[in-house]
């Protein structure tokens, strides 16, 4: 009779043993550790494509080698017409031609703005971000079209109002050119990102850029 008792004790005393308390720690008074809440991986909100496109757009808005390639084409190509009669039939075409060095530019700011997650550190400093590489991948393939585009148009468009101010104007436009070299840009910018995306590394768009001009 007198082992019964004792064991309800024992038995007691094991499950007050294991016992948390309001405070976090068990009933023998040490820390009880609660288990970590499972990480879960950061999933785009609405809107986190746009918000990404905008971001891309004007980052490559801003480029310095952008404009400063579109700036040095315009400068050759006026330099080079100074001493002909403005011809809307030959100007055009002579600066879609020039339009390709742009359009190489182009290629390059746009490979290195997707490949820039396989750079050293970066995957790292981009973790965080509420979407992924693909995500990232996407608002630069579509954003750096647009942008090459654009800097074709100023290009052409500062180019023909410059031949019409400086004097007789011979010829008639063909619109069909300076869409040529407006959709030459944005079909480099898409294949620099394209090549950025599945050839990540610095060599991969001069490489693409020397063989399309050989």
């Amino acid at each position: 009779m007198t082992g019964h008792p004792s064991g309800n004790a024992t038995g007691h005393g094991a499950r007050r043993g294991t016992a948390v308390r309001e405070d976090g720690r068990g009933a023998s008074g040490g820390a009880v550790l609660a288990p970590s809440p499972r990480r879960t991986p950061l999933l785009p909100r609405r809107g986190t494509s746009w918000e990404l496109f905008v971001f891309e757009v004007r980052r490559l808005a801003r480029n310095p080698v952008l404009w400063g390639t579109a700036a040095l084409v315009l400068a050759v190509q006026t330099y080079l017409s100074r001493d002909q009669q403005p011809d809307m039939g030959i100007d055009p075409i002579a600066a879609t031609g020039m339009a390709s060095c742009l359009a190489g530019a182009v290629l390059l700011v746009a490979n290195l703005a997707t490949s820039r997650d396989g750079r050293h550190g970066m995957p790292e400093s981009l973790a965080g971000l509420p979407a992924g590489a693909g995500h990232r991948t996407r608002a630069v393939l579509f954003a750096a079209p647009l942008v090459g585009g654009l800097s074709a148009a100023v290009v052409l468009g500062l180019h023909l109002l410059i031949r019409l101010l400086s004097g007789p104007v011979a010829g008639t436009l063909d619109p069909y050119e300076p869409l040529t070299a407006v959709a030459a840009s944005a079909f480099a910018a898409a294949l620099g990102a394209a090549v950025g995306r599945w050839l990540p590394w610095l060599i991969a768009g001069p490489l693409v850029i020397a063989a399309i001009g050989f």
